[in-house]
């Protein structure tokens, strides 16, 4: 099994044994795999391409963020989805363009097309909005301090 298309994002895990990607146009697939290149899963449920996938610092959880939908999956380490964040986030939902998790493990940043920020909990309750500019964020991260 592999990507029908081109993979548009890859994430280690922190530990180094798991490697994520995400497909482009006509796969909407993720997958896991060890770093020994062993298929571990298919992740199941995008509709649409996709344009990030991340792990969370401690390695308990992966995000990945399809295009259309502009929806935010949270997934345990194992590749089983928790929910779908963009459920809570109506108000920015229909631009997302990047998202990466806290240091804490507990909040997800996530950057908008209209240049602001949004700190989310895992329940996708905004917790903390930072206005920007007005170009579109495409990328985002935090500091290996956190601060």
């Amino acid at each position: 099994m592999s990507h029908a298309a081109y993979v548009r994002a890859l994430a280690c895990s922190p530990d180094g044994k798991y490697v994520l990607t995400c497909a482009g146009y006509l796969d909407n697939t993720v997958l896991l795999w060890s770093t020994e290149g062993r298929l571990l899963k298919i992740m199941d449920g995008h509709h649409n391409d996709l344009l990030d996938a991340e792990f969370s610092a401690d390695g308990k959880y992966m995000l990945t963020l399809e295009t259309n939908t502009w929806a935010l999956h949270l997934w345990d380490n194992e590749g089983n989805e928790l929910r779908v964040l963009s459920e809570g986030m109506a108000d920015v939902a229909s631009c997302l363009q990047d998202a990466c998790f806290a240091p804490d493990n507990q909040h997800i940043l996530a950057g908008d097309c209209g240049g602001n920020l949004h700190l989310y909990d895992f329940a996708g309750k905004l917790v903390q909005e930072f206005e920007g500019g007005e170009a579109p964020i495409r990328e985002v991260a935090f500091s290996r301090s956190g601060q």
